[in-house]
């Protein structure tokens, strides 16, 4: 599976079997392309803007 900026062509990240990959938001408006002769699967995830969670303690 590739997926590809809308923005710049050029600009692509690549998966294999049972990888996985964080898309940053910044990234913008992408496709997705299979690049294999059998269906892939995306799972799309979010995260809510109210979401204010701290990892570290204060």
């Amino acid at each position: 599976m590739r997926i590809i900026s809308c923005d710049n062509e050029s600009v692509s990240v690549e998966f294999r079997y049972a990888e996985s990959y964080i898309l940053p938001a910044a990234f913008g408006a992408y496709r997705v392309e299979n690049l294999g002769s059998q269906p892939c699967t995306l799972i799309k995830t979010g995260v809510s803007k109210s979401w204010d969670v701290s990892f570290l303690e204060d």
